[in-house]
């Protein structure tokens, strides 16, 4: 069940993302799963991907930067690792 996806894609669409943009967003997903139940979060998370991936399609880019906590370690980000 895709609890999410189609309140997600109607905001995209208020805000106008098309096939083949290129956006950006640096926002955080955390004050959208502090309101959600631990059974929700992860599928929230997975349809706001989806409705973006959806949305820019095959020829749009997303960009979302991470942070990893790994800078103060002073060792280099592996997104392999445990």
């Amino acid at each position: 069940m895709r609890l999410f996806y189609e309140a997600i894609t109607n905001a995209l669409e208020r805000v106008n993302i098309e096939a083949g943009d290129l956006i950006f967003t640096q926002s955080s997903l955390v004050p959208f799963l502090m309101r959600l139940s631990k059974d929700h979060q992860k599928e929230f998370v997975n349809d706001f991907c989806d409705a973006i991936l959806d949305k820019v399609g095959p020829d749009g880019t997303v960009g979302f930067p991470t942070y990893s906590y790994s800078f103060f370690d002073g060792t280099i980000f592996d997104p392999t690792a445990p």
